[in-house]
């Protein structure tokens, strides 16, 4: 976020090898079940929020997955990912400080963790981005552990707030135009298009 070209385009290549049409269609089953799975938790109930279970949780699952993560650890970096992008519940000095120092704890701990996966990515990789970062090089030099820290940070934060506001408001859309929603149930070739545009 704070980087300039030439580096930050080279930096921003680099990531950009693990967000290919083809790497992503490698990910589409997976993105399939991960969502049957989290709809099919509240499919007997009567009403459920889109947000919380569904929108929120979907974005934070996919990027853990990118990036090497346990899948037993989805909730912690879940928690983290959202006390990064938390606002203030008002204009207080005290609630302002009080999200700063939620937001530094939770930085703090995605650091230690991703610390812990690149130390144990270097040692056996895997095939997943922070492999793929660990042995990129940029003008024949590779990414210092403070690049490979950033980097799994800004994509955990970046992609958690941008697909969930995507899946919420390509849902609120649909709700609020049904005569949309039905011409895309008749015709389901129009989802990408949808998608795009929303």
């Amino acid at each position: 976020l704070t980087m300039d070209p030439p580096k930050h385009t080279k930096m921003r290549a680099l990531v950009n090898k693990a967000f290919t049409p083809k790497a992503i269609k490698q990910l589409e089953d997976k993105i399939k079940d991960l969502t049957h799975d989290l709809l099919n938790q509240v499919k007997d109930q009567r009403t459920f929020d889109i947000v919380q279970d569904l929108a929120a949780p979907l974005p934070v699952m996919i990027i853990a997955e990118l990036l090497g993560a346990e899948v037993q650890d989805r909730e912690l970096i879940k928690k983290h990912s959202d006390a990064l992008v938390a606002g203030a519940k008002d204009e207080s000095k005290e609630a302002i400080q009080a999200v700063v120092d939620m937001q530094k704890r939770a930085e703090e701990e995605l650091s230690i963790y991703f610390a812990h996966l690149i130390k144990k990515r270097k040692e056996t990789p895997a095939d997943d981005l922070i492999s793929l970062l660990i042995q990129a090089e940029i003008d024949g030099e590779r990414l210092t552990e403070n690049e490979l820290l950033g980097f799994c940070i800004l994509l955990l934060v970046a992609g958690n707030e941008t697909t969930t506001n995507l899946i919420t408001n390509a849902v609120r859309l649909l709700t609020e135009q049904p005569h949309i929603a039905e011409s895309v149930r008749l015709d389901p070739s129009l989802i990408p298009q949808l998608t795009e545009e929303t």
